[in-house]
C-alpha cells in the first residue's frame, strides 16, 4: 500500500475549506503568567488561570509562553472571563519568543465578563504565546491552549482551511472518512460570508456579535427580534435574474426555536423557514426556491437550497427568527451564494467575492508499476451531485486514446474515446447509482477488449476497442484532462497493470469486498493502492 503523497499529484491554485474530524491534545499552558515590561499591572496565576490588576489608569499586559508548539500546526485557544472591570480587554495568540514582538496570529477584542471565547490559530514558528491587553482595572480568566489533531474517526466536526495545493481529505459530521474531495471552481458572491455586525445590516432586529468561533471559522451574530413582522440580519448581493444560485446557510435556532431565511429581489421575497429538521419553502415571490438538504454539524445547522431570482434589482439575503415575538433570537453564522445547480464547500469572504479554484489530482505512470498495453482501474467513490454534464470519476490515457469512467444524469458509464478518428465506444449499459452513497466500479482494457462492473454486477464487455499504448498510460482522478470534476469524494483507488477477467471485476466491486486480490504480472506485485486517502 502506498500513501497519497507517494503516488498522487495534486494542485489547487487557491485555499479551500473542508470538514475535518478532530480531537484536541493535552493542555499546553504551564508556568507563571508575567507582566509585560513597560506596562503597569500586577499579574498572578499559573497555567490556565490568570488574574491581572492595574496600579494606575494606564494600559496593562500579561503573557505566557505556550509549551511544545510546532510550526504549521493549528491550536485552539479558549478563554472564559469570570470577572472583569476592564473597559477594553483583548487576547491574542502571538508568534515569537517575546510578548512585544512577532505576529499576532489570531485574537479577540472587546471581551466581556461571563463570556467564553474560542480562537483558532496556526503557529508560524516553534514559538507562540498567549497575550492579554487591557486598559486599567482588573480581570480574571480561565485560559486553555490545545493542539488541534485532525483526521480522527468519530471526532468533533471542524471546518478547516487547506493551503494552496493541499488536498482536502474530508469527513462527515459524524466523523466518518469520506475521502479526497474533488470540486470544480466556484465563487461566493456574498461579500461577507461570516455573519457579523461589520458586514451585515439589520431589519427589524438588534444584532450583536457572539465571538464563539463555531466550527473554527464563524464568530456568529445573535439576531434578536424587535417585535416586527420581519426580523433579520441582511446583506446585499449582485445577482443575475434567471440564474440558479446554490445557497448555503449555517445557523442555530437560539431562543426562537426556528429560523426564517429570506431571498429578496425587487421589493418581494421568497422564504424558507421552520424548525430544525423540518424546514419548508414559504413564499416564492422573488423567484423559485428548492430545498436540498439539512445537516447537523455538531449542533450547528447547515441548510442548502437553490434560488432563481426573478429580478436583479434590490437583491438582498437575510437570516433571522421566524417569529414576530420581541426578544426571540436566531444565531446566524455564515452564508454562501454561488452560481450553479448544486452547492459546493464553504468559501470564506471578507469584503469582496472570492473564487475557490478547481481541484486537480492525477497519477503519473512513472510513479507506479505500469503496463503500457493493458490495465485495470478500480475506484470507490461518492457522487455528491447529479448533473447532465459528463463528470469524471477517473480517466486513463493521456493522448488521443482515452478510457473514462463518468457519472451523468444519475448513471455511471464507461467509454473509450479515439480522438484520432473522433469515435466513442460505450462499454455495456449505464449503471444507475444512488446519490451520496459509496459506489465501487472497475474498468479493464487491453487490445481489442474492454469490460466494466459496478457494485458486484455481472461484468459487461466490448471487443471493438483499441488497447493502451506507451504514450498514454497514467490516469486522472476525479476529473478529465481538461476538468469535468466529479464534485464528490474519491475514497479508494487501485490500479492493476493487467487485464482482469469479468469474474475478477465482479468480485472486486462487491459492496462488501476489499480489493486485495492476489494476482501476478511479470513476477511483480500487480496493484498500486491508495486506501481511503486518509493514511
Amino acid at each position: 500500500m502506498s500513501t497519497f503523497n507517494e503516488l498522487i499529484d495534486f494542485t489547487r491554485s487557491t485555499t479551500g475549506t473542508y470538514l475535518d474530524s478532530v480531537v484536541y491534545g493535552d493542555e499546553s499552558l504551564t508556568g507563571s503568567w508575567t507582566t509585560v515590561t513597560g506596562f503597569d499591572n500586577i499579574t498572578s496565576g499559573t497555567g490556565t488561570n490568570v488574574t491581572t490588576t492595574s496600579t494606575s489608569s494606564g494600559a496593562s499586559r500579561c503573557y505566557l509562553q505556550i509549551n511544545n508548539v510546532e510550526q504549521g500546526k493549528q491550536y485552539k485557544l479558549t478563554v472564559t472571563i469570570s470577572q472583569s472591570n476592564v473597559s477594553s480587554l483583548s487576547v491574542y495568540l502571538r508568534d515569537g519568543a517575546s510578548p512585544n514582538s512577532g505576529t499576532l496570529v489570531a485574537g479577540q477584542s472587546g471581551m466581556q465578563q461571563g463570556n467564553t471565547y474560542t480562537i483558532m490559530g496556526v503557529a508560524e514558528s516553534n514559538l507562540m504565546g498567549v497575550l492579554f491587553i487591557g486598559t486599567a482595572a482588573s480581570f480574571t480568566a480561565n485560559v486553555s491552549v490545545k493542539e488541534v489533531i485532525g483526521g480522527q474517526v468519530s471526532g468533533t466536526p471542524l471546518l478547516r482551511t487547506a493551503a494552496i495545493n493541499e488536498p482536502r481529505l474530508e469527513y462527515d459530521a459524524s466523523g466518518n472518512p469520506l475521502g479526497l474531495l474533488i470540486e470544480e471552481a466556484r465563487t461566493n458572491v456574498l461579500a461577507y460570508s461570516a455573519v457579523t455586525e461589520g458586514g451585515w445590516g439589520q431589519s427589524g432586529s438588534t444584532n450583536t456579535n457572539r465571538n464563539d468561533n463555531v466550527l473554527g471559522v464563524f464568530s456568529g451574530l445573535n439576531v434578536v427580534s424587535n417585535g416586527q413582522t420581519w426580523n433579520r440580519a441582511t446583506i446585499g448581493a449582485t445577482l443575475v435574474s434567471g440564474n440558479t444560485y446554490a445557497t448555503t446557510v449555517f445557523y442555530k435556532e437560539g431562543t426562537a426555536g426556528n429560523v426564517r431565511i429570506t431571498c429578496r429581489a425587487n421589493g418581494v421575497e421568497s422564504t424558507i423557514g421552520g424548525q430544525a429538521g423540518s424546514l419548508n419553502v414559504g413564499s416564492e415571490y422573488a423567484g423559485p426556491l428548492t430545498l436540498l438538504n439539512e445537516e447537523d454539524y455538531g449542533g450547528i445547522r447547515k441548510v442548502t437550497f437553490l434560488w432563481v431570482p426573478g429580478s436583479s434589482s434590490g437583491v438582498s439575503f437575510g437570516i433571522g427568527p421566524n417569529s414576530g415575538v420581541s426578544g426571540e433570537s436566531v444565531i446566524a453564522y455564515g452564508a454562501q451564494l454561488e452560481t450553479g445547480a448544486f452547492p459546493t464547500s464553504y468559501i470564506p469572504t471578507s469584503g469582496s467575492t472570492v473564487t475557490r479554484a478547481a481541484d486537480f489530482a492525477s497519477a503519473s505512470s512513472f510513479k507506479y508499476h505500469q503496463n503500457s498495453t493493458q490495465g485495470t482501474l478500480y475506484v470507490a467513490f461518492t457522487p455528491n451531485v447529479d448533473s447532465s454534464n459528463f463528470l469524471r470519476v477517473a480517466e486513463f490515457g493521456y493522448s488521443n486514446l482515452r478510457f473514462s469512467i463518468q457519472v451523468v444524469s444519475g448513471a455511471i458509464r464507461h467509454y473509450t474515446r479515439n480522438a484520432a478518428n473522433n469515435t466513442n465506444n460505450f462499454i455495456g449499459t449505464p449503471y444507475l447509482y444512488t446519490l451520496n452513497s459509496t459506489q465501487k466500479t472497475a474498468y479493464t482494457v487491453s487490445a481489442g477488449y474492454a469490460a466494466q462492473s459496478n457494485n458486484g454486477t455481472n461484468a459487461q464487455s466490448e471487443t471493438d476497442v483499441l488497447g493502451l499504448n506507451e504514450s498514454n498510460v497514467g490516469f486522472y482522478i476525479g476529473r478529465s484532462g481538461s476538468g469535468a470534476q466529479l464534485n464528490g469524494h474519491i475514497k479508494q483507488i487501485q490500479y492493476y497493470p493487467k487485464r482482469l477477467s469479468n469474474e475478477e471485476l465482479q468480485l472486486l466491486t462487491q459492496p462488501s469486498a476489499s480489493p486485495t486480490m492476489n494476482l501476478t504480472f511479470d513476477g511483480q506485485a500487480t496493484s498500486t493502492l491508495v486506501e481511503g486517502f486518509h493514511d
